[in-house]
């Protein structure tokens, strides 16, 4: 993982930001709303909970 990116996050319906760096980790409860822009270059590893059916 290379580079950084800001994120966008809802908690308690306002809209929180913060920089991840490369080994940054993001952790969130299910549902919670969140987007992400590259600062430059980035190489990140997204990893999602599949939802069951």
């Amino acid at each position: 993982m290379d580079g950084s990116v800001e994120i966008f996050y809802k908690r308690e319906g306002k809209v929180c930001s913060g920089v991840l760096n490369a080994r940054g980790i993001f952790y969130t409860s299910e549902g919670t709303e969140h987007l992400v822009h590259p600062l430059g270059v980035a190489k990140v590893l997204v990893i999602e909970h599949e939802r069951g059916v």
